[in-house]
């Protein structure tokens, strides 16, 4: 199962928490206004990259896998109807398949005024591959054939052929893939990504500081320079 994590003091996690409130209160108002989009909402699955660690948002029936050495996993856990009929035991993976309730979510954005997502935070290794996809994916394709498109071609091809597979099975419902790898050297844009990292942290970690949100911070980062200096040399006096 995921392993969530609600520590108000990760910057990236605050950042996600702050983007689902607008998000749940910008749909939720709108379906409020307009009686023509009564009920309206949405599911969610997002990934942040950062510091060596993978950052999940999920609400909803689209997923995130991550692929390693191999092995795919699924990291989020369906917010439908069916996917607690089989965590209770009720029901098996086959009776989901064909279940008329299959498509009936317990959350979303958008539904209530207050959205319950479940965040998490993972470590990421060189070369892992991670996947985000809408159930119209997953529900023609299975895991099997996800992890051999993952796993023999590079991001933009796999998104390709499992949007091909998902047509080829039906299509019955709308279809969206992303397919991030992580890079198993490090790049230019990759210690750019670092020294970025590193100096929100160093940011985060000053009093002056640590109480801002993961937006205020970038603020912060724009107008702030590297200087070195020279020991007990002095920066500023009153």
């Amino acid at each position: 199962p995921p392993s969530e994590v609600r520590s108000s003091d990760v910057p990236e996690l605050a950042a996600f928490r702050h983007a689902v409130t607008l998000a749940n209160r910008n749909i939720h108002d709108e379906a409020e206004k307009n009686t023509g989009r009564t009920g309206m909402g949405t599911t969610l699955t997002a990934l942040l990259l950062a510091r060596q660690r993978a950052f999940l948002v999920h609400i909803g029936d689209s997923r995130a896998y991550r692929l390693r050495g191999g092995t795919l996993v699924q990291l989020t856990n369906d917010h439908s109807v069916v996917a607690e009929q089989m965590r209770s035991g009720l029901i098996s993976p086959a009776q989901a398949r064909t279940s008329p309730y299959r498509h009936v979510i317990t959350r979303a954005l958008g539904i209530d005024r207050e959205a319950a997502p479940d965040r998490m935070e993972h470590p990421v290794q060189p070369d892992d591959t991670y996947l985000l996809c809408s159930d119209g994916l997953t529900e023609m394709v299975g895991d099997r054939d996800i992890r051999i498109s993952l796993a023999g071609s590079a991001p933009r091809d796999a998104v390709l052929k499992l949007i091909a597979a998902a047509n080829e099975q039906g299509g019955v419902d709308n279809i969206t893939a992303v397919v991030v790898k992580v890079p198993d050297a490090e790049s230019g844009i990759d210690r750019l990504a670092r020294e970025v990292n590193l100096k929100m942290e160093v940011l985060h970690k000053m009093p002056l500081f640590r109480h801002l949100t993961y937006q205020e911070l970038v603020r912060v980062l724009n107008i702030t320079e590297v200087r070195s200096a020279d020991t007990d040399k002095m920066f500023v006096e009153e």
